[in-house]
C-alpha cells in the first residue's frame, strides 16, 4: 500500500503542474488571457477530481481488509480520475488557441501529456482487473507492482510546461484561477 500511496502522490504532483495547455485541435483563436483562464479553470476542476480520487483510494486501501473490496474501491477511484482526465483533454481541445508564437505547439504538447496520463490510467485499470483477490498477500504484492509501474510511466511524462512561450507563461502566472495550481510560474 505504501507504493500505491507514492503513486497517488505522483499523480498529485503532476496535477499541480497541470495549469498549462496544449492541443492543436482547436482552431478558434482566443486571447492568451482567455486561454489561460480556460485551461486553469479546467485544470482546477481536474485537481479537485484528483483529490476526491485520492481520498477514495486511501479509504479503499485502508478501511477494508477484504482484497475484493479493496480492488473494487481502488478501481473505482482510478476510473473516476480517468474520466476526469478525459474531460480535461476535451476541455483543452475546446479552449481555442492564442495567436502567440509557440502557443499551438505548447497546447498540443500539454494535451498529449494529459492524454498520456489517461492512457496510463487505462492500463492501470486493466492491470487491476487482472489481479486475483484469492490471496491477500499475493493481491498486495501485485497491487504494489502495478502501482510501481504506473508511477514509472508518470515519471516518464516530463514537465508539461517545458517550452511554454514566455508571454503565455506570464498570462498563466497572472490568471487568478491558476493561483491554486503550483507550476504556472
Amino acid at each position: 500500500m505504501k507504493k500505491a500511496m507514492t503513486i497517488c502522490a505522483a499523480l498529485l504532483a503532476l496535477s499541480l503542474a497541470a495549469c498549462g495547455s496544449d492541443d492543436g485541435g482547436g482552431t478558434t483563436e482566443v486571447s492568451a488571457e482567455a486561454f489561460a483562464k480556460s485551461i486553469c479553470t479546467a485544470s482546477s476542476e481536474w485537481q479537485d477530481s484528483l483529490q476526491t480520487s485520492l481520498t477514495d483510494f486511501q479509504e479503499a486501501a485502508s478501511q477494508e481488509s477484504d482484497p475484493a473490496k479493496i480492488k473494487a474501491g481502488v478501481t473505482s477511484a482510478f476510473s473516476n480520475f480517468r474520466d476526469a482526465t478525459s474531460d480535461l483533454v476535451a476541455e483543452i481541445d475546446e479552449a481555442g488557441t492564442p495567436p502567440d508564437e509557440g502557443a499551438a505547439e505548447f497546447k498540443e504538447r500539454f494535451s498529449t501529456t494529459i492524454g498520456s496520463i489517461k492512457t496510463s490510467l487505462d492500463e492501470l485499470i486493466s492491470n487491476l482487473d487482472g489481479i486475483s483477490t484469492d490471496s491477500a498477500d499475493k493481491f498486495k504484492t501485485e497491487l504494489q507492482a502495478i502501482a510501481a509501474g504506473f508511477q514509472q510511466s508518470l515519471g516518464a511524462l516530463g514537465d508539461p510546461f517545458e517550452g511554454i512561450p514566455d508571454e503565455l507563461r506570464a498570462k498563466f502566472q497572472e490568471e487568478e484561477t491558476c493561483s491554486s495550481l503550483v507550476g504556472a510560474g
